[in-house]
C-alpha cells in the first residue's frame, strides 16, 4: 500500500510541483470531484488520478514547453505503467514530435533484396566420435533460390543466436529448442530438433534488421569450413553496445522518444503478453495431452487389430466356409486402418499445431524479456532524475553562482531566477546530460518494444492464417483418406454378403429339390 501511495506522490510531485501548477488550486479541484474524500490519495486508483490531472492541465490551459533544452518537460512520466488505463488497446501512434538520435547503419544484402527466400533444414547425420571427440549430429542447411548448401550442427545454431542476442540487445530473437542430452541420437528428437532449427532460421531470416547483418549472412553462405572458423573468432569476440550510438538500425539513427502515449502502449503490450502466454502455455498443454491419449489409443487399436486377427485364423478352423469369417478379417483391416488414420492426425497435430503455437510462446517469452530492460531502462532513469531534480530545488533557493551555469546564461539571469522551468533546464549542465543520456536509455527501448511487438503481430496475423488453413487442410485429407478406406471395406463387405446370399440361395434351391423328390417318392408309394 505504501508502495502504492508513494507512487501516486511521485506522481503529482512531477506532474503538478515541478510543472509550476498551483498546488492549492489542485487541491480544491480534487475536492470538487470527492469532496473532503479527495484529498486523500487513498481514495483515488491510479487511473482515476491520472485522469484528474490531465482534465485540471487541460482547463487550466497550460502548455507544455517543448524542446530537447527543458528538462522538466522531456523528463516528465505521464502515467504508472502497472496501473495503466485502456488495457489492451492497441492504436496507431502518433509519430509526430518524435526526438531520434543518429547511430551505427546496416546496409541492405542480397538477402533484403530478394523475394521467396527461404532456409530448409533436412537430412541429419550422425558423425562417429573418435579417441578424443563425441559423436555429434550435423544438419543439411539450403538457401534457397541461392543455392548455398552447407552442414551444421545443433551447437554452431546455438553460437548463432547467442551472438545475434549479444549484438541486437533491442529484437526479439526467434527461439530455439532447448538441448536434451538424454536420447540425443534418437529419430524422434533428431526429426523434433531439426523442425526447431528450421523455425529458428527462417524467423531469424524474417527479421528485417538482422536479415541484413554480416554474423548472419555468412552462417549461411560461408561453404568453406576454415574460413567460417575465422569468421566466428571475430563475431565471438563482439560485446553488447555501450552506448547507443554503438547500436546499428537499418536507418542510422534511433527514435528515443518517451510520453504518455507510448506507456500507455507499452503497458497494454505487457498486459497482453501475460495474457498471450498463459493461454498459449493452456493450448499448447492440452494438445500435448491430446498427442497423448492418442498414442495410446493407437495402441489399443493395434491391440484390438491382433485380436481380431486372431479370431480369423482360429475361426477357419472352426467354420467350414471362408466367407463366414471374412468379416472378422475385415474388422482387423479396419482397426489398422484407423490407426494409420491416427497416427498421421497424432503428427499433425503435434507437428503442425502443438509444437507451432509453442514456437509463438516461446517467442512472446523472449519479447516479455525485452519488457524487464525497458522497466530496467525506466526505473533508473527515474531515480536519477528524481535525484537530480531535488538537487535542482535546492539549488533554485541559493544564490545563482552556486548554479554551474555557463557565463551565456549568467547573462540570463532575471529571467532564470523567475521562471523555475527554464532555470532548472539551465542547472547543472554536465548532471543534466547524463540524465538525459539515461532518458534516451529508456525511450531506445520503449520504442524497440513497441516495433518489435508490432512486427511480431502483423507476422502473427499472417502465420497463424496460413498454419491453420494447412491443418484444416490436411486434417481434411487424411478424413478423406479414411473414408475411402471405409469405402473399400463395406465393399469387401458386400462381396463377402454377395458370395453368402448366394450360398444360401444355392442350400435353398438344394433343400427346395430334396423335398420335392421327397414328396414325389411319398406320392408314388
Amino acid at each position: 500500500m505504501e508502495g502504492e501511495l508513494e507512487q501516486k506522490q511521485n506522481y503529482l510531485r512531477m506532474n503538478i510541483l515541478d510543472r509550476g501548477y498551483d498546488a492549492e488550486q489542485f487541491m480544491n479541484f480534487l475536492q470538487s470531484k470527492k469532496g473532503d474524500l479527495g484529498l486523500d490519495l487513498n481514495n483515488w486508483t491510479m487511473n482515476e488520478l491520472i485522469s484528474a490531472v490531465q482534465e485540471f492541465i487541460s482547463q487550466n490551459n497550460n502548455e507544455q514547453i517543448q524542446g530537447n533544452n527543458n528538462m522538466q518537460n522531456n523528463n516528465l512520466i505521464q502515467m504508472d505503467m502497472e496501473n495503466s488505463p485502456d488495457q489492451n488497446q492497441f492504436h496507431i501512434i502518433n509519430n509526430s514530435d518524435e526526438e531520434f538520435i543518429q547511430c551505427g547503419k546496416v546496409f541492405p544484402n542480397e538477402l533484403s533484396q530478394s523475394k521467396d527466400v527461404e532456409i530448409n533444414i533436412s537430412f541429419p547425420e550422425k558423425i562417429e566420435g573418435g579417441l578424443f571427440t563425441k559423436s555429434y549430429v550435423t544438419y543439411l542447411m539450403q538457401t534457397k533460390p541461392f543455392g548455398f548448401k552447407i552442414r551444421k550442427r545443433y551447437s554452431d545454431f546455438e553460437w548463432l543466436r547467442n551472438v545475434i542476442c549479444t549484438v541486437y540487445v533491442n529484437c526479439v530473437i526467434p527461439p530455439l529448442c532447448k538441448k536434451n542430452y538424454a536420447d540425443r541420437f534418437s529419430e524422434v528428437l533428431i526429426s523434433k530438433r531439426t523442425r526447431s532449427i528450421e523455425k529458428f532460421m527462417n524467423g531469424v531470416l524474417n527479421h528485417p534488421l538482422i536479415r541484413n547483418s554480416d554474423i548472419f549472412y555468412s552462417f549461411i553462405s560461408t561453404e568453406n569450413e576454415a574460413e567460417f572458423e575465422k569468421k566466428k573468432k571475430i563475431y565471438s569476440r563482439l560485446v553488447s553496445p555501450i552506448n547507443l550510438s554503438d547500436v546499428k538500425t537499418l536507418s542510422g539513427e534511433l527514435n528515443v522518444t518517451v510520453n504518455k502515449e507510448k506507456e500507455i502502449y507499452f503497458a497494454n503490450i505487457k498486459d497482453n503478453m501475460d495474457l498471450n502466454i498463459e493461454l498459449l502455455q493452456k493450448l499448447t498443454k492440452g494438445y500435448k495431452g491430446l498427442v497423448v491419449l492418442m498414442e495410446q489409443m493407437s495402441e489399443k487399436m493395434k491391440e484390438i487389430s491382433e485380436i481380431w486377427k486372431d479370431i480369423y485364423k482360429k475361426s477357419l478352423n472352426y467354420y467350414e466356409k471362408e466367407s463366414t469369417v471374412e468379416t472378422y478379417n475385415i474388422m482387423s483391416k479396419i482397426m489398422d486402418d484407423w490407426k494409420e488414420i491416427n497416427k498421421k492426425q497424432r503428427i499433425l497435430i503435434n507437428e503442425g499445431i502443438r509444437e507451432y503455437f509453442r514456437y509463438v510462446k516461446n517467442e512472446f517469452c523472449a519479447l516479455k524479456d525485452l519488457t524487464v530492460k525497458v522497466d530496467s531502462n525506466r526505473t533508473v532513469y527515474l531515480k536519477a532524475f528524481e535525484k537530480l531534480n531535488a538537487l535542482k530545488e535546492n539549488l533554485f533557493k541559493q544564490d545563482i553562482s552556486n548554479w554551474g551555469l555557463s557565463s551565456f546564461d549568467l547573462e540570463m539571469k532575471s529571467q532564470l531566477l523567475t521562471n523555475k522551468n527554464l532555470a532548472f533546464s539551465k542547472m547543472l549542465p554536465k548532471d543534466t546530460k547524463k540524465v538525459d543520456e539515461l532518458k534516451h536509455n529508456y525511450g531506445f527501448y520503449l520504442n524497440s518494444i513497441i516495433s518489435e511487438f508490432e512486427r511480431i503481430r502483423e507476422l502473427n496475423g499472417r502465420r497463424h492464417k496460413n498454419r491453420i488453413t494447412n491443418f484444416v487442410k490436411e486434417i481434411t485429407e487424411s478424413l478423406n483418406d479414411f473414408s475411402i478406406n471405409l469405402s473399400d471395406r463395406f465393399s469387401d463387405y458386400n462381396e463377402i454378403k454377395e458370395v453368402n446370399n448366394t450360398e444360401e440361395n444355392n442350400a435353398q434351391v438344394a433343400n427346395n429339390d430334396i423335398n420335392e423328390n421327397r414328396n414325389g417318392s411319398e406320392v408314388n408309394m
